[in-house]
C-alpha cells in the first residue's frame, strides 16, 4: 500500500492518468475507511471521464458508490455526464430530471441548475426539437448568460427552427463572452 502511494504520487506527476486511475483503485480496495475510499473512488471517476475518456469504466467505477448513496447530486451528476458524454441518452434523462428537480429545490437561480436544464434539454433535443426543451433552454440562459454550451445550444436550436432575429441576438451574445475557454468554441 505504501508502494502504491508513493507510485501514485510520481505517476500523478508524469501525468500518466491510465497508471493513476489503476494506482487509485488498487488503493481505494485496500482502504477501510468508507470516506477515503469513496474520494478516492470518485477522483478516479473523474480521472477516467476527463483524463483518459474512458467513460464506461468510469461508470462501472461509479455503480458501486451510487448503490451506497443514491441521492447525492455529486454522485448523480458525474452518472449523469458520463451518460450524456458516452451518447446514452435514454439513461441520462432520468438522471437530469432528477438533478434538475433537486437543484431547483436548493437554488433555482444557480448556475449549477442552468447546467443541469442545458444538459437536459440537449437530451430531449437529441430526439428531436420540442417546445418544452426550449423553454428549459430558455430558463437555462436567463439564469446564466455566460455559459458557452447554453449559447451555443440555443443558437443552434432558433437557427433550426427559423427564428433568426433570436438566433442572431444569441449570436451577438457568444461575441461577448470568453468562450474559447470552455472548449466549445473553435
Amino acid at each position: 500500500l505504501e508502494a502504491a502511494e508513493l507510485l501514485l504520487e510520481l505517476s500523478r506527476e508524469e501525468e500518466y492518468w491510465e497508471q493513476v486511475a489503476y494506482l487509485l483503485a488498487l488503493i481505494s480496495s485496500q482502504t477501510e475507511d468508507a470516506e477515503v475510499q469513496r474520494k478516492l473512488d470518485l477522483e478516479r471517476v473523474d480521472i477516467l471521464m476527463e483524463r483518459v475518456g474512458d467513460l464506461d469504466e468510469a461508470l462501472q467505477a461509479l455503480a458501486p458508490v451510487y448503490e451506497q448513496v443514491q441521492d447525492d447530486m455529486e454522485i448523480n451528476r458525474r452518472i449523469a455526464d458520463a451518460l450524456y458524454l458516452s451518447g446514452r441518452y435514454e439513461e441520462a434523462v432520468g438522471m437530469y430530471t432528477w438533478l434538475v428537480e433537486v437543484s431547483a429545490s436548493v437554488n433555482r437561480r444557480s448556475k449549477e441548475h442552468a447546467h443541469f436544464l442545458t444538459r437536459l434539454s440537449r437530451v430531449e433535443l437529441a430526439g428531436g426539437v420540442t417546445d418544452e426543451a426550449i423553454d428549459r433552454l430558455r430558463d437555462s440562459y436567463r439564469i446564466d448568460t455566460t455559459n458557452a454550451e447554453t449559447l451555443i445550444t440555443l443558437s443552434d436550436v432558433y437557427a433550426a427552427i427559423e427564428q433568426w432575429r433570436d438566433a442572431l441576438k444569441i449570436a451577438r451574445a457568444m461575441l461577448l463572452q470568453n468562450v474559447d475557454q470552455s472548449g466549445l468554441v473553435r
